[in-house]
């Protein structure tokens, strides 16, 4: 008889954990404006949907007693069974930097009761390694600290053009890009007349969620004003470090992401979705993709693979996922990896928590955020919810679960449908735009 397959909550709770929330890191962006800063941020209390008993959850912001509650009430956790060390306010900062205060670090390493402990980090980025040390527990899925050729892999793959590099070294398909190092040599490039494209993308060499994203045209300032077309560009990126990748603007008919998990036994494939990136940010997901998308599914899942089993012959482990664009006659091209947790990691845990490790089988899922025109309250979109009869109903694993609880700071109704298929989950979101008056 063949061995159980391990399922992936055994492979991420076999010890207790530090779950560490640094969106604001090293990793996803060179330096943080205080707007992107706050919205990574003020999102962080989600992941107490991802702890277990024993555990320490480290967030960027205060969590409301009223999200905790209902967090923990849905997921069946006692109130003490998690240890919450929370910012007073959201902190725009790398989270790491936070801990460089004697009182912070003291406290931080109080709540450490036991052996065993291992740091469950957002983005492992230099400063979260270094306060790991610091506390003298490893990362997540090693035994000690991480490799520094690990951590080589870890910076480069999280740059645009490191990781065209590495995906064009293991054969899969990609954009061809040319690296910038200044607004300037974007300049002469376009003026040079070696492009062939009438539009590119501008994408800083390190950037995340859209951040950053410009858009060169070519073909409208060919014969007068490219010079001070690329200077406006740029003007919105002053206090960003040089490096820039340019790339031909291709309209994308779908943008699919798989997600990748990778232990010392290997890589496992945890889901795919087909992304919403409405003006090219992410803002939600449905999983599984429709099944129209079979074939496309079935070829990035094989790329994800081989993706994931470079990265373990590299002894590089945890979450990352490989992002894709589809055009209008079928063709895919990667364009990149985030080598850390995604905006759907907690998601499909929380699935997995909620309906059962293989939820695909019977569930599908999607996830999103919207503005409300007037401000409510956290209990006011759950009590409406519940008089709709829209609210999650654990007996039949099937409704709305509200995911944070950001209306303080944005109004934003942030929201996962669970359905018994995509049609489900779809139909769930139009009577949320129905009994709620979404400002977009």
């Amino acid at each position: 008889m063949k061995p159980s397959p391990v399922k992936l909550l055994d492979r991420i709770t076999a010890r207790p954990r530090v779950v560490f929330v640094n969106l604001v890191n090293e990793l996803m962006i060179a330096k943080a404006p205080a707007d992107y800063a706050r919205r990574m941020a003020i999102v962080t209390p989600r992941e107490l949907c991802t702890c277990f008993p024993g555990d320490v959850l480290v967030i960027p912001c205060p969590i409301s007693d009223v999200f905790k509650n209902y967090c923990l009430e849905l997921i069946g956790l006692d109130a003490g069974s998690v240890t919450i060390i929370a910012t007073p306010e959201p902190y725009l900062s790398p989270l790491a930097t936070y801990f460089t205060g004697q009182e912070q670090f003291a406290r931080l390493k109080a709540a450490l009761c036991g052996d065993g402990f291992a740091l469950d980090c957002f983005a492992p980025d230099l400063p979260t390694i270094d306060l790991a040390n610091a506390l003298g527990i490893p990362l997540l899925g090693y035994d000690s600290q991480v490799p520094a050729s690990a951590m080589a892999i870890y910076y480069l793959l999280n740059t645009k053009a490191g990781f065209k590099q590495i995906a064009k070294e293991l054969g899969l398909p990609v954009l061809d890009g040319r690296y910038c190092a200044s607004p300037e040599s974007v300049y002469e490039l376009a003026r040079s007349g070696s492009l062939r494209h009438k539009q590119y993308k501008i994408k800083p060499n390190r950037g995340s969620n859209g951040f950053g994203h410009l858009t060169l045209d070519v073909a409208a300032h060919e014969n007068n004003g490219l010079a001070e077309h690329v200077k406006q560009l740029f003007n919105g990126l002053a206090d960003q470090p040089s490096g820039f990748v340019l790339e031909p603007f291709v309209p994308f008919v779908d943008s699919p992401s798989v997600e990748i998990h990778i232990s010392r036994s290997g890589p496992m494939l945890t889901y795919t979705c087909s992304m919403r990136v409405p003006g090219g940010s992410f803002s939600g997901m449905l999983t599984p993709p429709g099944q129209e998308h079979a074939k496309m599914r079935e070829q990035l899942d094989a790329y994800g693979l081989k993706f994931g089993e470079y990265l373990h012959r590299n002894d590089v482990f945890g979450f990352c996922d490989v992002d894709a664009g589809v055009t209008e006659n079928g063709e895919m091209f990667l364009t990149e990896t985030n080598l850390r947790k995604t905006g759907g990691t907690y998601l499909d845990l929380l699935m997995r928590r909620l309906v059962a490790d293989d939820y695909e089988r019977t569930h599908s899922w999607l996830a999103d955020s919207h503005p409300l025109q007037n401000q409510m309250s956290f209990a006011g979109v759950l009590d409406r919810l519940v008089s709709e009869g829209l609210a999650y109903d654990a007996s039949r694993k099937r409704g709305v679960v509200l995911t944070a609880d950001t209306l303080q700071w944005d109004r934003r109704v942030r929201y996962l449908c669970i359905g018994h298929s995509a049609s489900d989950a779809l139909d769930q979101e139009t009577l949320l735009r129905q009994h709620f008056q979404f400002a977009d």
